[in-house]
């Protein structure tokens, strides 16, 4: 499920209003209104704690390298409850000072900071890190698993299998999510599940609270890919009902809400109490995309202008481009055309080859477009957004059939879209 809440403006003008679904309403707010209070932040308060912990062990000892990783996984955690993005740069400047210093646990705090890298999107910077590694001895199961994680960002694929099939025990839970993310990305999707429910049978099994949230959260994201929409709901609450300040579960539920349930005051409830605590631009074009759907345009538009201006923080580096490329496409094609470019140095993926198409198709560049999807896009990602882009470029370029074809093969993933991008889908004739 993407929650992207992108705004796809067609080529053509189509009915802008929220369309009836046929599915039904899966959310009760008695079952979750008690994890909508702000008063109560549990994981926070324990990553403040640690924090504190570890930052007055460095202040006694500030060659302590033991202490580094700690302190810098502690800033990781408080930007996850809270959105600051300036405490990445912190936690970035530990784990450099720790791979600096140690003696014996480079590999350990370089695979720390890659992964700091990947959340920032410097994906480059990740896999350059890890390949300093080289020639130092290190733990070659995580480094592997690692390096799947970066060059699937990068859309090398073909190596990044390498690493995963590596692997000789599948039945390890880091192997088996990893797994899921690889079937999904070939198209597997009921596989992907599989892994993905295998994951967390040991997470339960082992009764550990993280790995059951992390796990929870992610395999809720993928029923909902599939349609099974009640199951996705029901683990979007487990995961709150063992951290009851779970804002990623709780943004799933105000998709739901949204794309599921029709109920644009629910979803924008669940949102405003989430931006009361963790205020990252997500949501509010998530906000902005109800708005539009509800006819709101002139809100819409505020809120579009809060995202922009909150995602070019220089403090997020790229972190928003693929969001970006979708608005300046409309506002400022030969912005979103620049980005774009840039952002197909950062990764090459058949999702960031679809936004330059966007791009493209924005700037009168229909045979560019054209080029770009066929080579890069088409068979390529079995993403619903990319299908769109491709039907979107063949009608640009006057390929009927095709472009039918695209979008026919789009015509059951309203939830995935949301009910706006969806009701901009040309209805077949005849």
């Amino acid at each position: 499920m993407r929650l992207s809440a992108i705004i796809l403006l067609s080529l053509f003008f189509f009915s802008s209003c929220m369309t009836p679904s046929s599915n039904t309403n899966v959310l009760d707010s008695d079952a979750y209104y008690k994890y909508l209070s702000n008063s109560s932040r549990p994981s926070l308060e324990k990553a403040q704690e640690q924090l504190t912990f570890w930052n007055a062990r460095i202040n006694q000892d500030s060659s302590g390298v033991g202490d580094l990783g700690p302190t810098a996984s502690a800033y990781q955690q408080i930007f996850a409850q809270t959105g600051d993005v300036s405490l990445l740069n912190n936690a970035e400047k530990l784990y450099k000072r720790a791979i600096e210093i140690s003696a014996h646990s480079k590999d350990n705090y370089a695979r720390s900071l890659a992964a700091l890298y990947i959340t920032q999107h410097q994906f480059k910077k990740a896999e350059s890190i890890m390949n300093s590694l080289e020639g130092i001895p290190s733990n070659k199961i995580e480094t592997d698993y690692v390096m799947f994680d970066i060059l699937m960002e990068l859309g090398e694929y073909e190596k990044a299998g390498d690493h995963l099939f590596a692997q000789i025990d599948k039945s390890k839970f880091n192997y088996l999510i990893r797994r899921a993310k690889w079937e999904d990305y070939r198209g597997n999707l009921d596989q992907a599940i599989q892994h993905l429910e295998l994951a967390k049978d040991i997470a339960e099994s082992a009764d550990d609270k993280q790995l059951k949230v992390w796990t929870y959260t992610n395999i809720a994201d993928f029923y909902g890919h599939a349609g099974r929409i009640e199951e996705s709901r029901d683990h979007y609450l487990k995961a709150l009902s063992l951290e009851s300040d779970n804002s990623y579960s709780m943004k799933g539920l105000a998709w739901i809400a949204y794309s599921n349930d029709n109920n644009p005051a629910e979803a924008n409830r669940i949102l405003d109490s989430l931006l009361v605590v963790h205020d990252i631009p997500d949501y509010y074009l998530l906000k902005a995309e109800i708005a539009e759907a509800q006819g709101k345009n002139k809100e819409a538009e505020k809120l579009i202008n809060t995202f922009v201006q909150k995602a070019e923080s220089p403090l997020y580096g790229g972190m928003y481009n693929t969001y970006l490329i979708e608005i300046y496409a409309d506002r400022d094609p030969q912005k979103a055309l620049r980005i774009a470019q840039r952002e197909i140095q950062n990764r090459d993926t058949p999702e960031t080859r679809q936004l330059l198409a966007l791009a493209q198709l924005k700037n009168g560049q229909l045979i560019e477009a054209k080029s770009t999807i066929e080579n890069y896009v088409v068979d390529k990602t079995f993403e619903p957004t990319a299908a769109l882009r491709i039907a979107e470029v063949y009608q640009a370029v006057g390929e009927e059939t095709l472009s039918k074809k695209y979008y026919a093969s789009i015509a059951d993933a309203r939830y995935e879209l949301g009910p706006l991008t969806f009701s901009k889908i040309p209805t077949p004739k005849g």
